[in-house]
């Protein structure tokens, strides 16, 4: 999981201020280029079949189903960005989702945004594992999911002792 690292990581204070739904932009598309280079190596084929295979993978359907694989196993840093980007007001509609799944996917977007920004990829690869079941059959699922939208959330602030607060 090199390859997916970041030459210069950011730190635990720079990712806390941070807001949820940023994390979770990079998490969406740190997930589709794993799972682009995933299908891409293992395949070779045919671009437009490729990409189904990571619609089916890359979507709030499948992320909202791998997030309660994965929550068990979060840290209290963790869980503490997806419950803060599961519970932002995100002002869009997913295609294919309950609004509660597109809310939980977020959350597990902000989860891989948060790993990836802060160099774990090794952790990130292990929670991609984990989201796909040991194989393909459990991540994928049918539906893609991706819509634009406006979220609001308040972002944690740096309070005059420097440590890290809520706003």
């Amino acid at each position: 999981h090199a390859a997916f690292a970041l030459l210069q990581p950011l730190s635990e204070e720079e990712t806390a201020a941070m807001h949820p739904m940023s994390l979770a932009f990079v998490g969406d598309a740190v997930q589709s280029l794993y799972m682009r280079t995933a299908v891409a190596a293992a395949d070779g084929g045919k671009t437009g079949a490729q990409h189904k295979e990571v619609t089916k993978a890359v979507n709030a359907v499948a992320q909202a189903a791998a997030s309660a694989r994965i929550s068990p196993l979060f840290s209290e840093r963790e869980a503490d960005i997806f419950r803060r980007a599961r519970n932002c007001h995100i002002q869009t509609s997913a295609k294919h989702a309950e609004r509660a799944e597109y809310r939980r996917a977020s959350g597990l977007e902000a989860g891989f945004g948060l790993l990836y920004l802060t160099g774990q990829t090794e952790r990130l690869g292990r929670f991609f594992g984990v989201a796909e079941g040991g194989g393909a059959g459990s991540w994928y699922s049918a539906g893609d999911t991706r819509a634009g939208g406006i979220a609001r959330c308040r972002p944690r602030r740096r309070t005059t002792l420097g440590k890290v607060g809520a706003t």
